[in-house]
């Protein structure tokens, strides 16, 4: 796998994403989505589609398209997890260097203490992100955008989940 792979940009796709109204969510195809189709990055914003998908239909790309766009523009989906990201690398900071370099001025017992609460939010922001109403708050929202955007998008999104199940089975064994 080449970093080539990873992320490749295509004129193509991003008029497309201008078209369905979401012009500032960067896109690529990506192999990182080759098992999902599309996939939103919730930390960068950004949306990745499988180089697969580049073959398909333009309506199966766009309507995925839109899905994810919908996903990106959630309320607080981005948000929630860059500050369970954000407070996930404090406690790592604050474990590492705080507890391995003595301070004079602070008890190790302080340390240790704001060490476990940022350890703690993240966890608590983690689970609130996984939490099952969130999810389905996460997925109506998309696909209300989506359905908003796109015509006929859940026959749409129906014929490209029923292929895309077929293919995985259909795929020879590497």
């Amino acid at each position: 796998m080449s970093i080539k792979d990873l992320l490749r940009r295509d004129p193509r796709l991003s008029v497309l994403r201008d078209s369905l109204g979401g012009e500032h969510t960067p896109v690529f195809y990506s192999s990182l989505a080759d098992n999902v189709s599309a996939v939103h990055d919730p930390i960068t914003g950004a949306v990745f589609l499988s180089p697969a998908l580049a073959q398909q239909p333009q309506e199966w790309r766009q309507a995925l398209l839109a899905r994810e766009l919908g996903r990106a523009t959630a309320p607080k989906r981005s948000r929630r997890w860059r500050l369970g990201v954000t407070a996930f690398l404090l406690c790592v900071i604050l474990d590492v260097v705080l507890m391995q370099v003595p301070l004079a001025m602070m008890p190790m017992l302080l340390d240790a203490g704001v060490a476990t609460v940022c350890f703690w939010l993240a966890i608590w922001q983690f689970r609130d992100l996984y939490a099952r109403n969130t999810i389905q708050q996460t997925e109506q929202h998309a696909s209300a955008w989506a359905r908003d955007r796109v015509e006929n998008y859940d026959e749409l999104i129906a014929q490209a989940t029923a292929r895309q199940s077929i293919a995985r089975y259909l795929r020879p064994a590497r």
